[in-house]
């Protein structure tokens, strides 16, 4: 099923320009940015917000002064941090 987009005359203009830089047509590249966004996800319920901003706070605030930590450490650190609220 096609859905039609209305852009206004500047927007058509970025578009297409970004459209021939990429060597696509303008419906390529509409396409692909809107393929870049995140899929929809289901809302947090507050007791699932709260557990999360808590378990980042108590890993934010054991970090120390030093290298900055990647954010897969960051990731590791508070995926580590929920599993032992949670056992």
């Amino acid at each position: 099923m096609a859905h039609a987009i209305t852009l206004n005359d500047e927007q058509y203009a970025r578009l297409a320009a970004a459209a021939r830089a990429a060597d696509r047509s303008p419906d390529e590249m509409l396409g692909t940015l809107l393929n870049w966004l995140p899929a929809t996800q289901k809302a947090l319920t507050a007791e699932e917000y709260e557990r999360r901003w808590h378990a980042f706070w108590d890993v934010v605030g054991s970090i120390q002064h030093g290298e900055p930590l990647t954010s897969e450490q960051m990731e590791e650190m508070i995926g580590e941090e929920i599993a032992e609220s949670n056992g």
